[in-house]
Formats: structure tokens, sequence, C-alpha cells
């Protein structure tokens, strides 16, 4: 058995206090059990925002560079999307996740591997409430 999980980064963050260094995501994408993939450039609202190129395509790049692995997965910031940024996510991502607490299952809708749910896992979550998720407990935020 051989667990895996990814982190979406918010690049523009990259090795701030109490932020992941470079080397902690080269480190980790090498091991090959972390996945890094983005959060944005500087994790805002994508559906109030014009500069998608930045915020999306230079976060991809700025965190492939980093890490030589593929970045194919947003996340999105707050979970927030619409039609404009799953267009713009389209162009250089393969997935884009969403906040929608539910496990994945193939529906067959428009855009689908763009409105990925996620299970959100947040700073005040405990390991008791973590290891409840991951057994298929609750999913509700």
């Amino acid at each position: 058995f051989k667990p895996s999980g990814t982190i979406f980064v918010i690049s523009d963050f990259i090795g701030r206090s109490n932020r992941l260094s470079k080397s902690d995501l080269k480190m980790m994408a090498d091991s090959g059990i972390i996945s890094i993939q983005s959060h944005t450039a500087t994790h805002p609202d994508l559906t109030e925002i014009k500069n998608y190129e930045y915020e999306l395509k230079g976060s991809k790049e700025k965190i492939q560079k980093i890490t030589g692995k593929p970045v194919n997965a947003l996340a999105y910031p707050y979970g927030n999307f619409n039609d404009k940024v799953v267009e713009e996510t389209k162009k250089y991502y393969l997935f884009g996740l969403t906040t929608t607490p539910e496990l994945f299952s193939e529906k067959g809708i428009k855009d689908e591997l763009y409105l990925l749910p996620r299970i959100y896992i947040k700073y005040s979550t405990t390991l008791d409430d973590f290891a409840k998720i991951v057994e298929g407990g609750s999913y509700t935020r």
C-alpha cells in the first residue's frame, strides 16, 4: 500500500513564512507520493478577475519549473467558478476542482472534469476528523 495525495499550492506564496519552500515542493514531488498542483498565483475569486493568464498559466508554469512534473489540475479558490472560469481553466488544465463535498462519480455532464468534487480539509480539521472523512464518514464542510 502506497498512499498518495495532492497539494494545491498558491504559486506566489511559495517560500513565504509558514508556507512550503521550493525545495519542500521538489522533494515531495520527487517522492512519487505527493502531486503538487495549482491553486492559482494569488488566490483570487476567479469569478471576479480579468487576468486569467497570470493566475492560471503563470501558476502552472511556476510550479512545473519547481517540481519538474506536470501540473494538470486547478483547485478553484473558495471553490468559486462559473462558465467563464471553466472556459479559461480548460486552456491550461485537464481538471478543475470545486469544493462540492462528495465523492466523484461519472455523470456524463458537460465539462465534468472541470467540476470535480473535493473533500475539503481545513486547518481546523483534526486527525480524528480526517480519519472519519477518509474512512467514508462525513463529507460536510
